[in-house]
Formats: structure tokens, C-alpha cells, sequence
């Protein structure tokens, strides 16, 4: 999730990182396990790992093995090496031209904000 917040400099980009498994068709259905533990790129470059204690309570909970333990581990060390290298998607200036891109197609079908 990306979300645009109005600073005194225009807009400025926050990442919201929801670390879960890929998705799955299940019958006629697409879906995933949304691990509860999630990461924050602020607009000032802080990174903010959440909900550990969520993800502990609920690999308890549901009994996640200790392959599953490592690959939450290994996605999570891979997705700060992509924040910290500003690797896709955390390019705020493409995010902002898609924002724009997206704001236009909007307005061309009439679709208000």
C-alpha cells in the first residue's frame, strides 16, 4: 500500500508493507495468509517494523512451522534490502508519476476524487 501525505513540500510517500504468503486459487477464489507483521517506509526515510508481537502470538496460534518462521524471516530481510537500496516499488518519484497518471484517467472517465 502506498499512501500520499500533503507536507509543507507537496506531496510526500509512505509504504505500508504487509509481509504475507503469494497468492493461491482456491476454487474460484484467489487468496493468501497475511502474516500480521508489516514494515513502514515514512517519508523521512525512518523504517518501522509493527505487529512482531502478532506474528508471534499467531504463529502459536495457527502453528507455524519453522519453514514457514524462515521465510517470513527471509521476505522480511529482502524487503528492507529493497527499501534501504530504494529498489522497486520504493522509487517515490515513479510512484508519484503513476499517482499522476492515475489522477488523469480518473478525471478523463469522470471519475471524481
Amino acid at each position: 500500500m502506498v499512501q500520499h501525505r500533503r507536507s509543507a513540500g507537496g506531496k510526500r510517500v509512505r509504504y505500508y508493507c504487509n509481509l504475507a504468503s503469494p497468492y493461491y486459487r482456491y476454487g474460484d477464489v484467489l487468496t493468501y495468509i497475511d502474516y500480521d507483521l508489516d514494515v513502514v517506509l515514512l517519508p523521512d526515510g525512518t523504517v518501522q517494523e509493527l505487529d512482531r508481537d502478532e506474528f508471534a502470538k499467531h504463529k502459536l496460534e495457527y502453528r507455524y512451522g519453522d519453514n514457514v518462521q524462515a521465510q517470513v524471516e527471509e521476505g522480511l530481510a529482502r524487503l528492507r534490502s529493497r527499501i534501504a537500496a530504494r529498489a522497486f516499488p520504493f522509487d517515490d518519484g515513479m510512484v508519484k508519476s503513476y499517482y499522476e497518471e492515475w489522477k488523469r484517467e480518473t478525471t478523463r472517465k469522470g471519475v471524481v476524487e
